[in-house]
């Protein structure tokens, strides 16, 4: 199975992995499945034997007080980083950077800069809700900066939602200066 995700990976899709939860001697009826975990571009992770080749970066951006907050995780490691960025310019060398497949954004990024993110081929997710949980509170520790601690909310709120397990490997964040 593996290998077909991959694929669809690959091809920019999401792939629900569902699993059955009753025990199909009980049920009545369809047995019942759930979703255990939505594999995206930014969250697959090479299971494959040995050292992972290159690093899996899954971004995000929040956009406020007229600057991005932007940061990245390697779901396989648990390295996160944030940092703020002032131009388009910015982010799309550091999206290039970091060869990013996913970057989650909510509603303040605008579509001149959704546009730009577009032609470079990554996929776009969408996360507008966040949630306090104590994984932000571990990560965002070391963050005094407002945006980039919004950037980390959405960045691990869409990471719970879509692995739906503990993210206890989670570092700290980091904040970072982009190469110039």
């Amino acid at each position: 199975a593996q290998n077909y995700i991959d694929i669809l990976v690959d091809k920019g899709y999401k792939v629900a992995i569902c699993e059955q939860v009753e025990d199909p001697k009980q049920a009545k009826g369809m047995v019942k499945r759930e979703v255990i975990q939505l594999v995206t571009p930014g969250t697959i992770i090479d299971e494959s034997v040995g050292e992972a080749k290159e690093n899996n970066y899954l971004t995000a951006l929040h956009f406020e007080n007229n600057q991005y907050g932007f940061a990245y995780v390697d779901l396989s490691t648990g390295e996160l980083k944030v940092s703020v960025l002032n131009t388009i310019d910015t982010i799309l060398n550091e999206l290039i950077r970091l060869r990013t497949k996913e970057i989650v954004v909510d509603s303040s990024v605008n579509d001149e800069v959704l546009n730009q993110i577009k032609n470079l081929k990554i996929l776009i997710s969408e996360q507008n809700d966040t949630e306090d949980s104590s994984e932000v509170s571990f990560a965002s520790q070391d963050v005094e900066n407002s945006v980039e601690v919004e950037v980390i909310k959405h960045l691990i709120t869409y990471l719970k939602i879509t692995q739906k397990r503990a993210l206890s490997h989670l570092q700290r964040a980091v904040h970072y200066e982009p190469s110039q």
